[in-house]
């Protein structure tokens, strides 16, 4: 992403991306109950995302008040990643 980012930037393009933890959605019922027990239970916030917690996320990475910032992977993921 590094070296997107660099390139991008000679034609005033921005590069981030968004990294959501495990979300629910439409198809989260469908997975197996056990497993997706055993996921939730190692994220600290014990719960799945939801899709408007990573929405104002997304949508501030596409308006103009993002205009300083390129070359991050937000990471939106209840804290598995700081354990």
């Amino acid at each position: 992403m590094v070296l997107l980012c660099l390139l991008s930037v000679l034609h005033n393009i921005l590069v981030n991306a968004v990294a959501p933890g495990l979300l629910n959605t439409d198809n989260t019922p469908q997975a197996d109950p056990m497993a997706l027990k055993a996921r939730t239970a190692r994220i600290p916030l014990r719960r799945t995302a939801e899709l408007d917690e990573i929405t104002p996320l997304v949508l501030y990475l596409a308006s103009p008040a993002c205009s300083y910032v390129t070359g991050e992977s937000i990471l939106i993921d209840g804290g598995v990643a700081a354990q």
